[in-house]
């Protein structure tokens, strides 16, 4: 009788026991993507979904974190080892470089006008190739009295700080 006694108290403990597991499960983790973001083409953004057991992306990853290259909602369903579960999204825009394209409209002598062919909320950066430079959008360049051949960059930065070279 006494050993039935001591089974019966041990059943019902793990019974108990089980009961405050199940209840985990009910409860829902805190997870985060951060905020939606902008990046430049060509460039990445890793979102890291914290530290649990299982990860499923609906990029079919199964990794802690990711690295988005491209425009979408990035979600995530995380779980621990208790099968408590959360769930997180996030936007990521990518956004093309500006058109850094350099056009020459006008020479007379040594001087060349210079236009680039998107302006529009960026900041231009010309190198002429003999250590000068300007931060014009469109500049006009006297080269005299150094004539020759110049390799001349064009560097032209948005408002997210996305750029683009020509030479």
């Amino acid at each position: 009788e006494e050993v039935q006694r001591l089974k019966d108290w041990i059943t019902n403990r793990f019974a108990w026991l089980d009961l405050q597991f199940s209840n985990l499960s009910h409860y829902s983790l805190d997870v985060t993507l951060g905020n939606d973001t902008t990046i430049c083409s060509g460039n990445s953004v890793q979102l890291f979904a914290g530290d649990y057991d299982s990860y499923e992306w609906n990029t079919n990853e199964t990794t802690a974190s990711v690295y988005a290259t491209q425009s979408g909602s990035y979600a995530v369903t995380v779980s621990d080892k208790f099968n408590c579960t959360g769930n997180a999204a996030v936007n990521i825009n990518v956004t093309p470089a500006p058109d850094a394209s350099v056009q020459t409209l006008l020479f007379i002598d040594a001087a060349v006008q210079f236009a680039s062919v998107d302006t529009a909320g960026s900041t231009s950066t010309w190198y002429f190739g003999n250590g000068d430079s300007s931060t014009l959008h469109n500049p006009f360049y006297n080269y005299y009295p150094d004539y020759g051949y110049f390799l001349v960059t064009h560097i032209l930065t948005d408002s997210l700080g996305c750029s683009s070279t020509d030479t």
